[in-house]
């Protein structure tokens, strides 16, 4: 490991193979030194982590019980493996990059530039809107559901404008394609929430908060991002999560209709909280 190499983190499946070669050249073509280690959370089969440890990835296959952990619960586990990983090797900054995003070669080494506690760029997200937070909150849609508090394009354009910098203070950017420093990474590790729709990363940046640390977002930079869907993944689908009321009471996502209490619980994190070891058959450190 070079002084000034950045951790490249990223958790994959079989769902993204079809963007594996192409992400792959986006990561290689990276002009800052860096090195990448690849989650693997494929269900029944090592055969993707061994395509991976073919192609020359420094992989970890993650052994993800489908019948008692929820998605939310393998991806905290995953991210926190490569947490232990980033720290055992006195690394200085953790990037997290999706597997189907794709930024210039130039744009890492523009997020280490800016030496922020958190710092990335704007993800195309839902509707249309780029996955910028403006709280930790949510809002309420009218029909007994939610949205995240995400800006618009035209509310971060204005912001630009009378701030004069595409460098903008927010209170968080999707870990999709996000620099950590070390301080923060040293400081908090990633857990699971009650409440489904609220995300891994949505309580990450709640605890960053919580904690003191700023995010920001570079807006000089739009990341290609090519979504593949969840329809194949074990226990996440809209039926599920959205539709499916009594599934969120057993498992204690949501324990009654008063949103008050529910905006409680998306603060907290899931007292089953735990971590699953790594496989050593694949993993080449």
């Amino acid at each position: 490991m070079g002084s000034n190499e950045v951790f490249v983190g990223a958790v994959t499946s079989k769902r993204h193979e079809k963007l594996l070669d192409r992400w792959l050249d986006g990561v290689n073509s990276f002009t800052h030194p860096h090195h990448l280690v690849m989650i693997d959370t494929t269900v029944g089969s090592d055969s993707y982590a061994r395509k991976l440890k073919r192609k020359g990835v420094d992989v970890i296959k993650y052994k993800w019980n489908t019948k008692e952990d929820h998605w939310y619960q393998a991806m905290a586990d995953s991210k926190n493996l490569l947490r232990d990983r980033f720290l055992e090797n006195g690394y200085t900054h953790f990037f997290s990059l999706d597997t189907d995003e794709f930024i210039p070669p130039y744009a890492l080494t523009q997020l280490v530039e800016h030496d922020k506690d958190n710092v990335g760029y704007a993800t195309p997200m839902w509707h249309n809107r780029p996955g910028v937070f403006r709280s930790g909150g949510y809002i309420a849609t009218g029909n007994g559901g939610f949205t995240l508090d995400v800006y618009t394009y035209e509310e971060i354009i204005r912001r630009m404008e009378k701030e004069k910098t595409q460098l903008l203070k927010v209170h968080s950017v999707t870990n999709g394609c996000l620099l950590t420093n070390k301080r923060v990474i040293n400081a908090i590790e990633w857990c699971t929430p009650k409440f489904p729709p609220i995300a891994v990363d949505t309580l990450w940046y709640i605890n960053c908060e919580k904690k003191g640390f700023e995010s920001w977002v570079d807006m000089s930079i739009m990341p290609l991002h090519l979504p593949v869907g969840w329809k194949d993944v074990p226990s996440f689908t809209e039926k599920d999560i959205l539709g499916n009321k009594k599934m969120c009471i057993a498992h204690g996502w949501i324990t009654n209709d008063d949103p008050k209490t529910r905006q409680i619980d998306l603060y907290e994190p899931d007292v089953r909280v735990k971590k699953h070891p790594e496989d050593k058959g694949v993993n080449n450190k």
